[in-house]
């Protein structure tokens, strides 16, 4: 039998390694030896045969340990499956030689070095134990009680009664607030309704009154949500027995009415006094707001350990399916943003709330899912009262799937829900920090130093870039010695590409705000910049950015200026920015990816709309997305006289602008049941790459045609809505296709 599984291991047992994975305890309950040869382990329960035993013995009422690190050893010393096991839980099962299942767990969720197991060993009675037990008997004082819901957390079609079942009293909350002797009294079914009247969320998050027709008061100003929205339920539970708590909190969210959404679903579960409350709440301008300076101060401006409150987050994946529950750190993030009705918070993975991280591919497209915080990014962080809603995310996707040498932040889109009421759409993102960079770079992240803006020290110090900033101040880089120096202490390809992207966009909150560079503080280390906050560029396409960095005095602008001087890295950037402006910006390979996030987006956009009343209504949002298209269209050119200008060129054949962007490419039958004909309108025979992305962007199917017409077979993908890109030679062609098995 499988007797005690771990699947957040801090310290408990080590392997071989000196790592602490995940483990799985089975139990031999009969009074002879057996041999586990072809004996299946697995975390799936539709692939129960996903790791197999070789030929070792477990001796009668014997215990034998396998760790579910992922690295899939057969030795008879130590056995590793092939797989790890999610802290949300996961359907563990036992099968043997036939593939007959003969034991299982069902998914739990466990806090680090906590674990969940049969008392007594072999025994049908399950629960948690709070003192693992590997290789040893499991006791009774080292268990917990468990609280049996009658439906897991998820989306449900009608409202239904939810039974709780516990050896022990269970006192329940439906507010987000910790169950107590003083709440509710299981005695009966619970009636789970999302239908439900707004409350949390017409308490004001800010100090400006909405007052249409007055800025900045129509678009940051607090109001009420315009109707009211969906809902879900939050409940939490405990038991007691003579008034002392013998279960730990069970947090569970519940989605009734047939509520659907495009996009992943979180929904943060917490005492709302921990984020409405005037002395205490992080949300709200509270006791902190100073009269003589509203715009900085209030509750939501704090920071630090006193100023982060604990909760749980419920996240559900894009298929309405919850994939992790976990108690976490919530605080509010951002710079000014934080005085907009909707913030941006931050989430902290610790171990005294269970966990030290979480191991989630919350961005598919990185090669780790390791994460200690994350960050909800807020859809107020727009400028220019154009609000996408992803314009960031835009650009920071751009600049990850081209050639360009940056450090980015990947995200996602989300819909946040607070104590069951709706939020609205999120960024999920990553948070570019120590853990950040220790992932990317595969270094240690306690030895390294970030700043940002003007010497702010974030991690180590910044003594290296002082040390760098005194000598290009004092001396002349014109001079190769003293260039080479300076070469010497920053990364200059990625600096250069770091550069060019921010002019080309023309960032108008930038270089004096929104930077952040790093090193390692390993010997020969170079700093490099990090690309983030971009909400302020796409402004105006005719802006030049040479102008306002030339008479500036932030250390950003002196060195760029100092570094202008030399020859050497003057050609170098010029060179670099003309290859990019002929090949990385073409107007087609943006505006492909500005209509899949359009496209996207645009399910959400009519609650989020009902919700913070930002963007106005449905048009003021597309007509910011086609400002878009309008500044990729137009800033090419202009990029290119502002480089001829600049630079004193007369070789003006250096430029092309002239894209060629037409490719009459047709798509049938479109609905279809998952099999296209793609006809491409050319004279002559081309050669051309298909790529097909899903609703999230990630690429589902490659093809090569050497023929104008040809045959596209997506049957294997599920309903939905996905899209087309045709690349002929650099030119590409976009276009939304549907799967419709009936």
């Amino acid at each position: 039998m499988i007797n005690e599984i771990m699947t957040s291991n801090d310290h408990t047992i080590a392997d071989e390694d000196g790592e602490y994975p995940d483990w799985i305890e089975l139990y031999n309950n009969s009074s002879s030896p057996i041999n586990l040869q072809n004996f299946k382990l697995s975390d799936d329960h539709n692939h129960i045969d996903k790791w197999s035993f070789p030929s070792i013995s477990i001796d009668a009422y014997s215990f034998l340990i396998v760790f579910a690190s992922g690295k899939n050893r057969n030795s008879i010393h130590e056995l590793h499956a092939n797989f790890k096991i999610k802290s949300s839980g996961e359907f563990i099962t036992l099968s043997d030689q036939t593939n007959f299942i003969i034991d299982s767990i069902p998914p739990v969720s466990l806090e680090t070095d906590k674990t969940y197991g049969r008392l007594y060993d072999g025994t049908p009675n399950l629960g948690f134990i709070s003192n693992p037990t590997p290789n040893q008997s499991n006791n009774s004082e080292q268990f917990i009680n468990e609280i049996i819901f009658s439906h897991l957390s998820g989306f449900y079609k009608n409202s239904f009664d939810l039974t709780l079942t516990s050896d022990d009293s269970v006192y329940y909350t439906l507010d987000g607030s910790m169950p107590s002797l003083h709440s509710n009294l299981y005695t009966d079914p619970i009636s789970i309704s999302s239908i439900a009247p707004n409350t949390i969320s017409l308490i004001k998050t800010n100090h400006i009154p909405y007052v249409p027709n007055i800025w900045p008061n129509y678009e940051f100003g607090f109001q009420t949500p315009q109707n009211d929205l969906n809902k879900g339920v939050v409940l939490r539970a405990m038991s007691f027995k003579n008034g002392a708590p013998t279960s730990k909190v069970y947090s569970h969210t519940y989605f009734t009415e047939n509520i659907e959404y495009t996009f992943p679903v979180i929904s943060l579960i917490t005492d709302s006094l921990n984020l409405f409350d005037n002395d205490t709440g992080i949300y709200v301008p509270g006791i902190h707001l100073d009269s003589s300076n509203m715009d900085w101060t209030g509750n939501y401006y704090q920071r630090g350990d006193e100023w982060e409150r604990i909760g749980n987050i419920d996240f559900f994946d894009g298929t309405g399916n919850l994939v992790l529950s976990e108690v976490v750190g919530f605080r509010i993030s951002g710079q000014k943003s934080r005085s907009a009705p909707q913030k941006s918070i931050r989430i902290y993975f610790r171990d005294e709330y269970g966990t030290s991280k979480i191991n989630y591919p919350f961005f598919p497209s990185r090669s780790y899912n390791d994460f200690k915080r994350i960050l909800l990014r807020s859809s107020f962080t727009y400028w220019w009262g154009r609000n996408t809603l992803f314009q960031d995310d835009l650009l920071q996707t751009f600049v990850s799937q081209n050639n360009l040498d940056l450090d980015v932040q990947m995200s996602r889109p989300s819909i946040v829900f607070i104590n069951g009421e709706y939020w609205g759409i999120h960024n999920i993102r990553e948070r570019q920090d120590k853990h950040y960079l220790e992932s990317i770079h595969e270094i240690d992240g306690d030895s390294v130093d970030i700043i940002e803006g003007n010497l702010s020290v974030i991690e180590g110090n910044a003594d290296d870039f002082i040390e760098l900033m005194n000598f290009v101040e004092l001396n002349d880089l014109s001079n190769s010695l003293n260039y080479e120096f300076v070469k010497n202490k920053i990364d200059i390809d990625n600096y250069i590409d770091y550069f060019i992207v921010e002019m080309y966009f023309n960032n108008q909150d930038w270089p004096a705000n929104n930077v952040k560079l790093w090193r390692s503080q390993s010997p020969h280390s170079k700093w490099r910049w990090l690309l983030y906050d971009l909400d302020a560029a796409i402004s105006d396409y005719e802006g030049n950015s040479f102008d306002y960095i030339s008479g500036a005095t932030d250390k950003q602008s002196i060195l760029f200026n100092s570094l202008l001087r030399n020859n050497a890295f003057k050609n170098k950037f010029l060179d670099r920015f003309i290859f990019h402006l002929k090949t990385t910006f073409n107007p087609n390979r943006i505006n492909e990816l500005i209509h899949q996030f359009q496209s996207i987006y645009e399910p959400e956009i009519a609650e989020h709309i009902l919700r913070w009343s930002n963007p106005v209504d449905y048009n003021s949002w597309k007509n910011s997305c086609d400002f878009l298209r309008t500044f990729i269209e137009n800033r090419p050119c202009h990029m290119k006289d502002i480089l001829i200008d600049q630079f004193n060129l007369n070789d003006m054949d250096e430029f092309d602008c002239l894209y060629n962007n037409s490719i009459d490419v047709k798509i049938f039958p479109n609905p279809s049941s998952g099999k296209f004909t793609v006809l491409i309108n050319k004279p002559k025979e081309v050669k051309a790459s298909i790529a097909v992305f899903n609703g999230l962007g990630q690429n589902v199917y490659n093809k090569i045609l050497n023929s104008n017409i040809s045959q596209m077979d997506l049957s294997f993908l599920g309903n939905g809505i996905y899209f087309f890109r045709l690349d002929i030679d650099g030119v590409y062609e976009t276009k939304k296709i549907v799967i419709d098995k009936k």
